[in-house]
């Protein structure tokens, strides 16, 4: 079902893009069910899903016995939905966005394409940071409602708990899309990326390689989803690839990693240094490891940093690779990497959320394909 909601989502988006750039003019005809159902390899059924959707918005018109036609005033469409809602009443034309945190590494190139979306859709952008602490979120999100948003997309701070204002405002109503991570129970729909495979396709890329003994540093897996389902891809892979009997191979676990998730308690300095030590003793008990996943960039960051201290060659004696790494001075990426679809998740955040102002119900998790990318050292 999950599957043919996003066929349909999939046709509805690019017609309506079409129409809303002029790719398909005012009053021009559609192409007839069997041609589109051609075009995007997939049934008529789903096509006329789609054409209903953009009936039902405004964005085309059904002339019986002549075929689907461009809406004179689908220029307009977008922004009535916009400005009305369910219940017809008017509506700011303001989303704000909550996340944890940006940076080159990860987030930059998601806000871009957040931004863009929502101003093609009429929107502006309120923009706060949580900075990953509860209290402040929490505040960010009450001053979010104060202001009457339209909707939020909110990326939930790392923890083991909701966070009260979030559950407050999923029962209220307000129209909420969670993005990179998810809250296990809530009926909230989620844009992120496929995280347990993304881990599968770096480690079948590393054996292909003919690395055996693979290490993963990881925050604790209950701090995140996101987090949580890179591990389980993780294990999955040790326990089918790398638990030979005659020692051959092996798979190394480091998952008390605390350094990478945001505070403002000033406690990242003193985290910091406690992980320098693990990653330390870590690799001095084992030394056979021949490659290390850093669940995050900034781990990676902090392992090239050990490595230097205890005398190991990156990537002669060790190789580093990560999640996300952002370009470096020379355009190139520093370590092999697992590289998330960053615009392609913003934009379906923004679409999905557009589609909650107009009183749809959807809890959809849309879970995006990553690639993974070579380092600028890479053989």
């Amino acid at each position: 079902m999950e599957e043919e909601k996003c066929l349909y989502q999939t046709v509805y988006d690019t017609l309506q893009e079409r129409i809303r750039c002029g790719q398909i003019r005012p009053g021009e005809r559609l192409p007839a069910e069997k041609a589109l159902a051609e075009e995007f390899g997939v049934s008529r059924i789903t096509i006329q899903k789609a054409m209903g959707m953009l009936v039902q918005d405004g964005y085309i018109v059904r002339r019986p016995g002549r075929g689907s036609f461009a809406s004179l005033d689908a220029g307009k469409a977008e922004q009535k939905a916009g400005e009305r809602g369910a219940d017809g009443g008017e509506m700011s034309r303001m989303i704000g966005l909550v996340m944890e945190e940006f940076s080159a590494s990860f987030g930059i190139e998601m806000l871009k394409a957040i931004e863009e979306e929502a101003e093609k859709k009429g929107y502006h952008l309120c923009i706060k940071r949580s900075c990953g602490d509860q209290l402040r979120e929490k505040k960010m999100l009450e001053s979010l409602m104060q202001m009457k948003v339209a909707g939020m997309i909110v990326m939930p701070t790392h923890g083991q708990h909701y966070n009260t204002e979030i559950l407050k405002m999923v029962g209220e109503g307000m129209p909420v899309v969670f993005v990179d991570r998810y809250l296990e129970g809530l009926p909230v729909p989620y844009v992120g990326t496929d995280n347990k495979k993304a881990m599968e396709e770096l480690m079948r890329y590393l054996l292909e390689k003919g690395y055996r003994r693979i290490a993963l540093f990881t925050p604790p897996g209950t701090d995140a989803v996101s987090l949580k389902k890179r591990l389980e891809g993780y294990q999955e892979m040790c326990a089918r690839y790398l638990c030979a009997k005659d020692g051959s191979c092996a798979g190394y676990l480091l998952d008390s990693i605390r350094c990478t998730i945001p505070d403002l308690k000033g406690e990242k300095s003193k985290n910091t240094n406690d992980d320098a030590g693990k990653i330390a003793e870590f690799l001095k008990a084992h030394p056979d490891v021949e490659v290390v996943i850093a669940a995050e960039y900034d781990i990676a960051v902090l392992t090239r940093k050990v490595c230097r201290q205890i005398g190991l060659r990156v990537p002669q004696d060790i190789k580093i690779t990560c999640f996300d790494s952002p370009l470096s001075t020379y355009g190139e990426y520093t370590y092999t990497h697992v590289q998330q679809n960053e615009e392609q998740m913003g934009k379906r955040a923004v679409q999905i959320l557009t589609r909650l102002i107009r009183g749809e119900t959807i809890t959809d998790r849309v879970c995006m394909d990553a690639c993974v990318v070579p380092g600028m050292k890479e053989e």
